[in-house]
């Protein structure tokens, strides 16, 4: 293996495009674990669920959605990253054994120049209203910063809240791959955490059967058949 890495590192090859050795594919089941994790919860999800109340699904039938979602998603990256993880491969050069050099182009566009810049730019801007919030409970002066001034759709407060965000991710993301795994080690926990937390506090607050009950006013509570697939009038 180390043989081959410097071969292909004379040929000019980039280092992320090497093959990992043994010693360097030190991920264990925490890793993948807090992978799938950041599949599951994130802000697309979130609002999907909102969207589920919207139709008329009852709690349970929306739980019961997210669970055989979550569990499709870690079949689908266990498929997709079993030849990464066994042989070290990049997801760049998978792709190059399956469509050629000039052919792999074409899944990479669409994976890394618009699916992933779609996710990082929704990220972001749900991030930094979130921060907004924040900051406006600690400080609601801060919302009234800049009077009418808009920039894009954003207000100064939104657009000082975006750049500090999209800071924060960028400077992660240069950080390389070391550095957001230890982020989401992290973070993600927290996530199960807080929500945990939430749960329970709600519960206390107004017992589990109203919760379970719950549906927007002015939404009728939809009929679905055994797959999930609601429906009404």
């Amino acid at each position: 293996m180390e043989h081959q890495r410097e071969l292909y590192q004379q040929r000019g090859y980039s280092e992320d495009l090497l093959p990992k050795t043994e010693t360097q594919r030190n991920w264990k089941a925490f890793n993948y674990f807090t992978l799938w994790m950041g599949s599951v919860h994130n802000v697309p999800n979130y609002v999907m669920v909102g969207g589920f109340f919207i139709l008329g699904l009852s709690t349970f039938n929306i739980m019961l959605a997210i669970i055989i979602s979550a569990l499709f998603i870690a079949a689908a990256m266990v498929m997709n990253g079993a030849a990464g993880s066994k042989y070290g491969v990049p997801f760049a050069m998978i792709l190059r054994g399956s469509y050629g050099v000039r052919g792999a182009l074409f899944p990479g566009l669409l994976r890394g120049g618009i699916a992933a810049i779609m996710w990082f730019g929704l990220q972001c801007y749900a991030g930094s209203l979130a921060f907004l919030i924040l900051i406006g409970k600690i400080w609601p002066g801060f919302l009234t910063l800049g009077g009418d001034f808009k920039l894009l759709g954003l207000s100064l407060p939104g657009l000082i809240t975006f750049l500090i965000f999209w800071i924060i991710n960028v400077g992660i993301g240069f950080g390389g791959g070391k550095v957001l795994n230890k982020f989401t080690a992290i973070l993600n926990p927290c996530i199960y955490i807080v929500f945990g937390g939430m749960a329970i506090w709600a519960i206390s607050l107004v017992g589990i059967g109203p919760i379970l009950d719950y549906l927007p006013s002015g939404v009728q509570k939809a009929e679905h058949s055994g797959f999930l697939f609601p429906g009404g009038d």
